[in-house]
């Protein structure tokens, strides 16, 4: 067979429109980025923006985090596909394998994923320790500045 039903692409395809498109995109991101990083990033920012400029400061500050809904959203369906392959298992091969699937493949999962929350839970609770003792050192000035 002499040649190849599929065409053959060369990973630098930007490169070899020419480097100035690269260098263009590259150029307009980085403005872009400095733009944003000034526009979002700073803390006296923060309840400045309302609607969706609100939502764009949250996400670019990690104010709220997609991993523990991806994490659970995995864990749910791991669980749900030990179970099928279990009951596949325990009636296709070995009933005992099957049911020691469905058992126990659920527990060793849980045990996995509650290790990979306990760092998230740790993280939370830090956060929560800090915004309390930043609540307390502004108390605390407060009452010397009254003392005064």
């Amino acid at each position: 067979m002499s040649g190849s039903y599929f065409p053959s692409y060369s990973i630098s395809y930007g490169f070899e429109m020419g480097g100035a498109v690269t260098i263009v995109f590259f150029v307009l991101a980085l403005a872009a980025a400095i733009a944003l990083v000034a526009l979002f990033l700073p803390r006296n920012k923060r309840g400045f923006y309302t609607g969706f400029t609100a939502k764009l400061y949250d996400f670019l500050n990690f104010n709220s985090y997609w991993l523990p809904v991806i994490v659970k959203a995995t864990y749910i369906f791991l669980t749900v596909f030990c179970i099928l392959m279990g009951f596949y298992i325990m009636f296709a091969a070995s009933f005992l394998i099957g049911l020691v699937t469905i058992v126990l493949t659920p527990i060793f999962l849980r045990l996995i994923y509650e290790a990979i929350f306990l760092l998230y839970s740790i993280r939370e609770r830090l956060g929560r320790s800090n915004e309390l003792l930043e609540q307390i050192a502004r108390n605390t000035r407060e009452k010397n500045d009254g003392n005064d």
